[in-house]
C-alpha cells in the first residue's frame, strides 16, 4: 500500500504543481447558469428508470424524475410529499391511497394515476432489478391488477398483501425510482408502447429512454454519451419552481488528481471522487470548499459461498482480521469513511452503536488460526474483483498484502462497474469489494438485501439481493428478519436487528469495513448544493 500511496501522492503533487503554474491569474469560471461536475459514471449502463440498478444511475435519474413521495433534502429519514400531495392509510395498514398533484410532464401531458399504474406494470414486465423490490413486498405481477388501481386520474390506490410499516414502505418503494410516473403518451411518439406491458411480444426495451426522459422532474435528459458525459436541461415548468441552474453537465472522470486539477482551474464546479490528497488540497485553497455527509453506504468484501473455501464461515470471518482499520482510517480512508463491521450503518433504524458495530482489528495470528481450523492451513488462491475508483485499489492492495502473510494469494482485477455488476448478479465471481447503498435508513433495508435470502435457487430473475449473489442461505436469518420487519414494538424490533447484526459479523457472506462518507469538493462560488447520505439535489444549486 505504501508504494501505491507514494505514487499516487507524487502524481497528485504533479497535478497541483501544474495547476499552480496556471493559477497566477484568476481561475476561469464555468457559465453562470451551468453546474459542471466531475464524477465516476462508468458504472452507468442505462438511464431507463425501469432498469437502473446502481447508485450512480440512481442519483442521475432522481434529478430527472420525481417519485410519488420524496425524501426531505436535509435527511433521508423523513418522507415528504412528492408527486403525491397527500396520502391516507387504512386502519389495517394494508391500503395506501395517494392523491396526485395536478401537474404536467415537460411534454405538456398530464401526470395521471393510470400512467402510474402502467409504469408499475412496465417495471414488473421488463423484470429487472426494480421489479425485485416490488415483488419482495407483495407487489409482483401475480397481484398487479389488485395491487395498483386508479379510480380516477388523480387517485392511486395501492393494496399490500401484509401490514408492512407504512413509513418503511413509503421510503423503500414510493420514494425510489420504482415509483416514478412515466409519460406514456410521449413515449408512444417514439416507439411502440404496449398498452398492456404484460403482453408478450411488445417492445419494452427500445433504448429510447437511455438518452431521453419521459417523466416530471427538475431537469430533462438532453444527452448521455456512455463513459463520457451526461447533460441535463432545466424543466422550465417544474412544479416546485424552476431550478437556478439552466444546465447541469456531468463529466466522466475517474482519476482523483485530474478532478482536483480541473476543480482548481475552474473547469468544473464540483468534484465527487477526490482522494485524501485532493481533499486536503481543497481545504487548503481559499477558492474551494469541502462539503460532507455520512452516507447509508457500506464498503465491504463479499464472498461467493459456492467456492469451497468461502463456504466455510471461519474463512469469511478470517478476512475481517486482515484489515488494519486504524491504519486505513488514518490514511486512505481519513476523509472517506468510518470503520464499521456491522451491515447496518450508523444513523439507520436498528443499528448497533459505534463500539458494538466495530469489534474487529488487524490480527494475522487469529486469521491464520481461523483458516487452519476451517481446513486450509496452507491458504488458497482467489480472484479479487473491484472497480478502479478510489479508494478501492488502495484498500484492495492492503488486503492482498495482509492475506499473503497467512498464505492466501489474492489476484487483484479491476473492471468498470458496468462489467462488474452483471458478473455479481450472475454469481460469476469468487471474491469482490463493493459499496452497498440502500434507501431507506432502516435496518430491514440492509438485512433484507445483505443477509436474508428467501430463495437460493440458481437462475432466478435479476434482483438487488447481495445475499443471493453470494449464494448465502440461512433459514434462521430469514426467520429473524421477517419477525423484525413486522414487530410493532419499537424496542423489540431494534433488539432483533441487533441480534441479526451480531450473527452476521460471525457468520455472514460479507466482511464490512467502512461506512462511507459523501465528500464533494466545490468552488467557493457554489451555494446550496444540498445532499444527504443517499441523495444529491441538483435543483438546489446556486452560484
Amino acid at each position: 500500500m505504501t508504494i501505491a500511496r507514494t505514487a499516487r501522492a507524487a502524481a497528485f503533487m504533479s497535478c497541483v504543481s501544474a495547476a499552480a503554474l496556471t493559477s497566477a491569474a484568476e481561475a476561469q469560471q464555468t457559465p453562470r447558469d451551468t453546474f459542471v461536475m466531475a464524477m465516476a459514471i462508468d458504472a452507468v449502463n442505462t438511464l431507463d428508470p425501469g432498469r437502473i440498478g446502481d447508485a450512480v444511475g440512481d442519483e442521475i435519474i432522481n434529478n430527472v424524475c420525481d417519485p410519488i413521495v420524496a425524501l426531505d433534502t436535509s435527511t433521508d429519514a423523513k418522507v415528504v410529499p412528492g408527486l403525491a400531495e397527500s396520502w391516507t392509510v387504512s386502519e389495517d395498514g394494508m391500503t395506501i391511497t395517494f392523491r396526485l398533484r395536478d401537474v404536467k410532464h415537460p411534454s405538456g401531458n398530464q401526470v395521471t394515476a393510470s400512467d402510474a399504474v402502467w409504469t408499475f406494470n412496465r417495471t414488473l414486465a421488463i423484470n429487472t432489478i426494480n421489479a425485485g423490490t416490488l415483488r419482495e413486498y407483495g407487489l409482483g405481477q401475480d397481484r398487479a391488477a389488485e395491487a395498483f388501481t386508479a379510480p380516477d386520474e388523480r387517485t392511486l390506490v395501492v393494496k399490500l398483501n401484509k401490514p408492512y410499516p407504512t413509513n418503511f414502505i413509503l421510503a423503500n418503494i414510493f420514494a425510489t425510482r420504482a415509483a416514478f410516473i412515466l409519460d406514456k403518451k410521449e413515449m408512444a411518439k417514439h416507439y411502440k408502447v404496449a398498452e398492456d406491458p404484460f403482453m408478450k411480444g411488445d417492445d419494452k426495451s427500445p433504448g429510447w429512454l437511455n438518452t431521453n426522459s419521459a417523466c416530471v422532474g427538475p431537469y430533462r435528459l438532453r444527452s448521455w454519451t456512455f463513459n463520457d458525459s451526461i447533460v441535463y436541461e432545466r424543466n422550465d415548468n417544474y412544479w416546485r419552481g424552476n431550478p437556478h441552474m439552466r444546465r447541469v453537465i456531468i463529466k466522466q472522470l475517474n482519476e482523483p488528481g485530474a478532478q482536483f486539477l480541473q476543480l482548481k482551474a475552474g473547469d468544473i464546479d464540483a468534484a465527487r471522487n477526490l482522494n485524501p490528497e485532493g481533499l486536503e488540497g481543497v481545504l487548503a485553497d481559499r477558492n474551494l470548499k469541502l462539503q460532507s455527509a455520512v452516507r447509508q453506504t457500506m464498503q465491504y468484501m463479499t464472498f461467493n459461498t459456492l467456492e469451497k473455501a468461502f463456504a466455510e464461515p471461519k474463512v469469511r470471518l478470517a478476512f475481517r482480521y486482515l484489515v488494519d482499520y486504524d491504519a486505513l482510517q488514518k490514511t486512505v480512508m481519513r476523509h472517506e469513511g468510518i470503520a464499521r463491521a456491522s451491515l447496518v450503518p450508523l444513523e439507520a433504524f436498528g443499528a448497533l452503536d459505534e463500539k458494538e458495530g466495530q469489534p474487529f482489528k488487524l490480527d494475522l495470528a487469529k486469521a491464520k488460526q481461523l483458516i487452519t481450523e476451517a481446513g486450509f492451513p496452507n491458504g488458497f488462491e482467489k480472484e479479487f474483483l473491484f472497480t478502479p475508483n478510489f479508494p478501492n485499489p488502495e484498500v484492495g492492495q492492503h488486503i492482498q498484502a495482509n492475506a499473503a502473510k497467512i498464505g492466501i494469494k489474492l489476484n487483484l482485477q479491476t473492471m468498470a462497474g458496468a462489467q462488474l455488476f452483471p458478473k455479481m448478479r450472475q454469481r460469476g465471481f469468487e471474491m469482490a469489494m463493493l459499496n452497498w447503498n440502500v434507501v431507506p435508513a432502516d435496518g430491514h433495508a440492509f438485512v433484507s438485501r445483505l443477509a436474508m435470502n428467501p430463495d437460493n435457487s440458481p437462475n432466478l430473475p435479476p434482483s438487488n439481493m447481495a445475499s443471493w449473489w453470494s449464494a448465502y442461505f440461512d433459514p434462521k436469518v430469514n426467520e429473524m428478519g421477517e419477525k423484525a420487519l413486522f414487530e410493532r414494538n419499537e424496542a423489540r424490533r431494534i433488539a432483533l436487528y441487533h441480534e441479526i447484526q451480531k450473527h452476521q459479523m460471525e457468520n455472514g457472506p460479507h466482511a464490512f469495513m467502512f461506512q462511507i462518507k459523501r465528500n464533494v469538493g466545490m468552488r467557493a462560488s457554489i451555494k446550496e448544493f444540498k445532499f444527504t447520505g443517499n441523495r444529491a439535489y441538483y435543483r438546489t444549486v446556486e452560484k
